[in-house]
């Protein structure tokens, strides 16, 4: 397999057992405050293991997840397999939202809650580039903006202090949610490797795709979480990256950046 996977929801739908963990991803977890982040923290590291395990056909509780940092030491620095240290990796959380994606090349994912409120002002100033802060009309522009750069601090592109030196403007904030998607249509977009046009100019909507991709409740109204990334878009931009984008009902802005088109799949459910 090459094209990256990309999985998401919430954290209610990751399904696994903390003791799939490290030790020192347990020990991080249980430094957490308050529990609702520590279950984040654990669910997002339980999810890229379920997504490391389709993209490996391997069992989620086969996946070692390490992070090594030579100055901060285990826990810290760019994630990787034990058993394909040769993959990106890349997971988030944000709240009630996680995300994760395994792939060829460099992946970085990010999500981040939109603020209530007027624009973060103080955020802004340091997130965004002059031709940035001209387009951006809200914590939604604003916010849409800084998951790219963060997806692209993790893909080892970007630093922090570096991110107004990142124009993403030529990627319109701007650009309306797309359709839903034809429901009988689960083939995933690929992105013609030529097309360039900018984003809002033409992305493709991104379809979930395997079996299942349709996840209801017992009530079967779909998985909102699956809802809004069946809404997705994908972009091959200018810069020679994929971009796969979305936002929840729950106003979580979730954006992956790769070297390959990704495919999104449904969080396993284990029986």
């Amino acid at each position: 397999m090459s094209d990256p996977l990309v999985m998401a929801g919430s954290v209610a739908d990751v399904a696994g057992d903390e003791r799939w963990l490290t030790p020192v991803e347990r020990e991080r977890a249980a430094r957490f405050r308050r529990d609702s982040d520590r279950r984040a923290f654990v669910a997002a590291h339980l999810l890229v293991r379920h997504c490391a395990a389709a993209y490996l056909d391997l069992p989620p509780d086969r996946v070692t997840l390490l992070q090594h940092c030579e100055v901060h030491g285990p826990g810290h620095g760019r994630p990787y397999l034990e058993q394909a240290p040769e993959l990106g990796v890349s997971l988030s959380h944000s709240r009630d939202h996680v995300c994760a994606a395994v792939g060829a090349g460099r992946v970085g994912v990010d999500c981040e809650q939109i603020p209530e409120g007027p624009l973060d002002e103080g955020l802004a100033a340091q997130v965004l580039a002059p031709r940035e802060r001209a387009w951006v009309r809200d914590n939604a522009d604003l916010i849409r903006l800084w998951t790219r750069k963060e997806a692209l601090i993790k893909r080892g592109e970007l630093t922090l202090d570096r991110l107004r030196e990142m124009d993403l403007s030529p990627l319109d904030p701007h650009d309306t949610p797309p359709p839903a998607p034809d429901p009988h249509d689960t083939a995933p977009p690929t992105p013609d490797p030529h097309d360039t046009t900018p984003t809002g100019q033409g992305p493709r909507e991104a379809a979930p795709s395997g079996p299942g991709s349709q996840r209801t409740d017992p009530a079967g109204r779909q998985n909102p979480h699956e809802r809004a990334a069946s809404r997705a878009r994908a972009w091959f931009t200018p810069h020679g990256w994929h971009l796969l984008e979305w936002r929840t009902e729950g106003g979580v802005v979730v954006s992956i950046v790769t070297d390959g088109p990704p495919r999104y799949l449904p969080i396993p459910r284990l029986s």
